[in-house]
């Protein structure tokens, strides 16, 4: 085979003779390139790239104005334009080009301070429209083309490409463009590139510091406005809207672009509220979509109450133009309806809705099917059902685009964050299960079917759809069991289960490689980065395969999180084996080997990260089930992979390994003897001393799992590991600064309620105003909080949030990207790891636990340890702010701990509040998971011998003054002894703690034998005159029933202990299975 020459264009171009030559030489090359990837090579090996670049760096035009026809600029902008068409072409032929062309200096990402020669090349008030336009085109197809990595994402060019994308300068571009009001074509494709950018670009990043970075330069805002305009344009705005609102919203993007609009608006709202909620409460969106308030929903239901009541033929009119395109769907019944004629005297004597919801049929927890239908109010905006509108009414990408932007806006609502939401999520779930879910299968089921390898060209949105679905469906059931119960109603194991089974079929590749005699060698003398091209992406088909892996490894851990049932149907679909093959890395953990094992027809072994991922969350969601543990699992070997990535891999396979080991190591896991031998023990203990938050938790949660039911020697090898330094200061959490979790009292309700302070920029706390520039500490109260970063140029922005939102969302922004708050955040969830970790070490009832127990107060220092433990239950100063609390579940709105959802351990289906007599000051003390975890500790030592029940009652700690909120007991307002410290938790809101509370009094009038008779009787004495015994008492009253039976042992043991009885003890003394919170994760 003859081998390619060198095109004459390529001296030209690199030693140019005259403008027009170049120009001419310029477009003579694209045209020998465009198509063959042999003759791109041969001139990236002969310098072209280097030529290309100095023709962007030498005529870069000068910034603020544009060259005009007059002094050269136009045939300087051909030159340009040619320069980037080639460039482009380049990119098209796939990863091994993105390699020579970052490193050649297209764009910098070893010297990012030097000049960026194809991004200066954005801005509209110093660029004409068709370079822009080019230089969007090659940026595209660079970020397609590094979409095709499948490494870690801290690893590869699309790292560095998005960290110069969105530096400064170039995102003010970004904003520029898609701000830009005319109406031309040009405009509308500059605008359609910048959306398929983002989405290439960020779809798959770690982090969001690139996702505020859009937020901030106000390009949200532009899209907001973009797509309210479609909105009117398809005619489907819920009211009339007057011409004036019309013609400030900048030009609507064309039907055919619906889905790159989608698309970019999910990727930046991705897990976020803030960003969510930013796009609901934009001015152009809430013209289209009125936000709901609670009140009209309440108006809209006393409406319906009493055309029910006058009996009237019709239906109720609905304000909503979108209720007409809707499906009618039956809503969950309000506590304000019942369909039962008030007339009737028996219920009518039932006057008040407590008389009601006394009623077993009436119960809140009991869903009842209401005779009115679901509005699209209840959404609280109408952007929701307009998707739900949109995905019913159209196919391919589009619905799935609009269903994943439905998605991940839902995850604003879960959190709670908009008051119109708290009496909905009901009806929002059953609208979803009825609607959402089921298309969401269905497109799933119509790729299903495989592609022959000469469709493949012509099918690649059909192969797109296919990856994507069931990663959409996975965010949407995730932690929700009613979706969830809807997508297995619908058949989605099945498929998902056959779709991870086909993922292990050999893969045909429908273009093979050319062969060549020459093997690929360095040019020699010449730069290897910015000459020779860099490996070569897997086939189309390979990736395919791998993402269709990872997505449906992704939808059946989502699927199985809740319900054994669940996760038993996915075992019997025969998935073992395909998930333990999922967990494997590369034989010699590099991309490389992958690749040449797919240059034939055989299946390669092995997984990238993001596979593996997947596959750790599949594992750890099937190893709740105990009767799936011990059968399946062990059966499978899934034990020895996991072990392997525990010290290998990137961070993220690391700290997802270590959440499926967490369940292996329990008391009766058949694993855990394995694990243990292969020095489990000692790895956990290393990863739980990381600086990174999610680690430390992971490692910890196993450890504290390790540690349930191990014998002493086990649990002595843990602190020693550890380090009994270290296990104070964590549970002391010396990493929070010393004001610690309370701040001043100028504070304003976050997303979840609390009080969040908001004013004071003490701490050194980062400026956090919304869409606003400076760096951390910038004062800029003088400035409107909405102004955009800059003033670009003199192109009008939409305004970016109305006043009455700025409140609310500043407070969810808040708390959602202060560091100061996230880091204390998360050093709440490690001390509630470390705390159930000690816990643990001490909870084993038996003969070993008093040992224990003396070795951790020997070890630890008793003195050490109860000042740790007494500092906790301690209430602050009465102008102390609260502590960041965890958010609030979907489906029950109790507290569960900061970043995890309701499991077996952390159950969310039992009330955790009560109305106290008098208000307690919740927010004077630490978060009550921590406060739980502290008395379990108490309730433990005091489980043990005589002694370790008279070391905690005499234990002094600082003189602490009452809340004096309190009801004012018969004692000193002054504690001065540890146990005093609890006296105020017996009114705590959180029903665990209450019943802990009892059961600490219980475990210290505990007698052991009759030797110990008078010191029982003594400590029973001594609790009485403390106020213990009052307060027991007001426990006798609680509206729990797990908290008055506790009290009631507690009563009838000081009766038997100073009126005369054996004592003996009633009930469990150690909490009744306080073990840690229980057992899974």
């Amino acid at each position: 085979m003859a081998r390619a020459e060198v095109p004459k264009s390529l001296q030209e171009i690199r030693n140019p003779t005259s403008v027009s030559n170049q120009i001419a030489a310029l477009k003579q090359l694209k045209h020998d390139i465009i198509g063959h990837d042999q003759r791109k090579e041969l001139v990236v090996r002969h310098g072209i790239i280097g030529a290309l670049v100095r023709n962007l760096t030498d005529r870069t035009a000068v910034r603020g104005k544009r060259r005009s026809e007059d002094d050269g600029g136009a045939e300087e902008d051909e030159i340009r334009v040619q320069s980037i068409q080639i460039i482009t072409s380049l990119a098209h032929g796939g990863l091994a080009f993105i390699h020579p062309l970052l490193h050649g200096g297209v764009i910098q990402i070893v010297d990012k301070e030097a000049i960026q020669p194809l991004l200066s090349t954005l801005s509209p008030s110093t660029n004409q429209p068709k370079l822009i336009l080019e230089t969007l085109k090659c940026i595209n197809a660079m970020a397609e083309a590094l979409s095709t990595e499948v490494d870690s994402p801290e690893d590869t060019y699309m790292y560095h490409l998005s960290s110069q994308l969105y530096s400064k300068p170039t995102i003010d571009s970004l904003a520029e463009i898609v701000a830009q009001r005319a109406r031309s074509m040009t405009v509308d494709d500059q605008v359609t590139l910048v959306m398929k950018i983002v989405n290439h670009t960020l779809r798959s990043a770690e982090g969001s510091t690139h996702h505020r970075a859009l937020v901030k330069a106000g390009v949200l805002d532009c899209l907001a406005s973009r797509l309210a305009g479609l909105v009117i344009k398809m005619g489907l705005a819920s009211s009339a809207l007057d011409q004036s609102f019309i013609s400030s919203l900048l030009p609507a993007t064309s039907r055919t672009n619906l889905v790159p609009m989608l698309e970019v608006l999910a990727t930046i709202t991705k897990d976020s509220a803030y960003r969510s909620l930013r796009l609901l409460c934009s001015s152009s969106m809430l013209g289209v979509f009125p936000i709901a308030s609670a009140t009209s929903q309440q108006r809209s239901d006393d409406q319906y109450m009493t055309f029910t009541d006058e009996r009237q033929s019709s239906e109720p009119t609905t304000t909503n133009r979108l209720d007409y395109l809707l499906p009618k769907l039956q809503a969950v019944q309000n506590k304000n309806e019942h369909n039962f004629s008030k007339a009737f005297p028996v219920l009518g004597s039932l006057s008040s809705q407590s008389d009601l919801s006394r009623m077993p049929y009436f119960n809140e927890t009991q869903a009842m099917v209401s005779s009115r239908t679901i509005s699209a109010d209840e959404f609280g905006s109408g952007l929701f059902a307009w998707l739900v509108i949109v995905a019913r009414t159209t196919t391919g990408m589009e619905r799935l685009a609009a269903l994943e932007l439905l998605t991940h806006l839902v995850s604003a609502l879960d959190k709670n964050v908009m008051d119109s939401w708290a009496d909905s999520p009901r009806n929002r779930d059953r609208t979803l299960a009825f609607l959402a879910v089921p298309l969401l299968v269905r497109v799933m089921e119509e790729t299903s079917s495989k592609l022959l390898p000469k469709e493949i060209n012509t099918n690649d949105e059909r192969w797109t759809v296919k990856e994507r679905v069931p990663m959409v469906l996975a965010v949407l059931v995730e932690d929700c069991p009613s979706l969830q119960k809807a997508a297995v109603d619908a058949n989605a194991i099945k498929m998902l289960c056959q779709m991870l089974k086909k993922s292990f079929d050999p893969v045909v590749l429908a273009k093979k490689p050319m062969w060549s005699p020459n093997p690929h060698r360095p040019t020699e003398g010449l730069d290897e980065d910015g000459y020779n091209l860099h490996s070569a992406a897997l086939a189309p088909e390979a990736i395919h395969m791998l993402r269709c892996r990872a997505a449906a490894l992704r939808g059946l851990s989502a699927i199985a999180q809740k319900e054994d049932i669940h996760r038993k149907s996915v075992i019997d679909n025969g998935v073992v084996n395909c998930v333990v093959e999922s967990l494997v890395r590369y034989p010699d953990g590099s991309l490389d080997s992958i690749r040449q094992q797919y240059s034939g027809s055989s299946q390669p072994k092995g997984n990238p990260n993001f596979v593996i991922v997947e596959a750790c969350r599949l594992a750890t969601a099937l190893s709740r089930s105990v009767s799936i543990l011990r059968t399946s699992l062990i059966d499978g070997g899934v034990a020895k992979p996991i072990f392997a990535l525990l010290v290998s891999g990137s961070r993220a396979v690391r700290v997802c390994a270590t959440d499926a080991v967490t369940n292996l190591v329990l008391q009766f896991s058949p694993m855990r003897e394995e694990l243990m031998s292969q020095g489990i023990l000692k790895i956990l203990c290393n990863h739980a001393l990381w600086a990174d938050a999610e680690m430390r938790v992971s490692s910890l949660w196993a450890l504290k799992h390790l540690a349930n039911s191990a014998p002493n020697e086990v649990k002595i090898s843990i602190i020693e590991e550890l380090g009994t330094e270290w296990l104070i200061r964590s549970m002391s959490g010396e990493g929070t600064s010393s004001s610690g979790f309370h701040h001043s009292h100028l504070a304003t309700p976050n997303a979840a309620g609390q009080q969040v302070d908001l004013l004071n920029s003490v701490d050194d706390q980062p400026g956090m105003d919304m869409d606003e520039s400076g760096s951390a500490g910038d004062s800029s109260e003088d400035e409107d909080e909405d102004a955009m970063i800059d003033s670009i140029g003199e192109l009008p922005r939409p305004i970016a949030i109305p006043s009455q939102y700025r409140t609310r969302l500043k407070a969810i922004q808040q708390e959602e990207e202060n560091p100061i708050i996230i880091a204390r955040r998360d050093e709440i969830r490690v001390q509630e790891q470390v705390l159930d970790l000690v816990r643990n070490l001490i909870s084993e009832a038996g003969p070993a636990q008093p040992e224990m127990i003396d070795h951790l107060l020997q070890s630890m220092g008793a003195q050490r340890l109860f000042e740790c433990l007494a500092n906790k239950l301690k209430p602050k100063s009465g102008s102390a702010a609260p502590a960041t609390t965890p958010p609030r579940t979907r489906t029950t709105g109790t507290a569960i701990p900061a970043g995890k959802r309701p499991t077996l351990t952390t159950p969310g289906s039992t009330s955790q509040t009560q109305t106290p007599q008098q208000p307690f000051p919740e927010h004077l003390y630490i978060d009550a998971k921590l406060l739980e975890s502290v008395i379990f500790i108490l309730i433990h030592i005091a489980n043990g011998k005589p002694q370790h029940r008279h070391i905690l009652l005499s234990q002094t700690t600082t003189p602490t003054p009452l809340p004096s909120v309190t009801t004012t007991p018969p004692f000193s307002s002054q504690y001065t002894h540890l146990i005093d410290l609890t006296l105020p938790l017996f009114s705590h809101p959180g029903r665990r703690i209450r019943v802990a509370c009892c059961w600490l009094v219980h475990n210290l009038m505990w007698m052991e034998d009759q030797s110990d008779a008078n010191g029982a009787k003594g400590r029973a004495l001594e609790l009485r005159s403390r106020g213990f015994e009052e307060e027991v008492r007001r426990c006798v009253g609680d509206g729990d029933l797990d908290v008055r039976e506790r009290a009631r042992g507690c009563i009838e043991v000081w009766g038997r202990l100073l009126e005369g009885g054996n004592g003996e003890r009633s009930g469990l003394g150690i909490g009744g299975g306080g073990r840690g919170g229980g057992w899974e994760r």
